[in-house]
């Protein structure tokens, strides 16, 4: 499958899970529909997701206006962070009542 599709299936499996919820706990493989190992979040000019199985990646790199992460500092938050496919992850609205930036945290404050 083509980064294309993966970033596509991605954005609209985050809106499925989320559905009308303000905040939802999921497996972190349930946000793909492809196989990894570990997923890495970095903050630069934009919020970069590093899916790594094996010797292969597969690299997001998504707008701040639509999918977020606090700054390192901030309890919960994943920047510089690296997770597994079956850790669980909180996957919320940013601004409740605004269902435009997705924010991801740690579950493990």
């Amino acid at each position: 499958m083509s980064e294309n599709k993966n970033l596509e299936y991605f954005k609209s499996q985050i809106s499925r899970l989320l559905g009308d919820n303000h905040s939802v706990e999921v497996v972190a493989s349930d946000m793909t529909d492809f196989s990894w190992n570990k997923l890495c979040f970095e903050r630069n000019e934009s919020l970069t997701l590093t899916f790594s199985s094996g010797n292969s990646e597969v690299v997001f790199e998504l707008d701040y206006e639509d999918y977020f992460v606090d700054e390192a500092y901030v309890e919960g938050s994943l920047d510089r962070k690296c997770i597994s496919s079956q850790d669980r992850i909180f996957i919320k609205k940013k601004y409740p009542g605004y269902s435009e930036t997705i924010e991801f945290l740690s579950t493990n404050k």
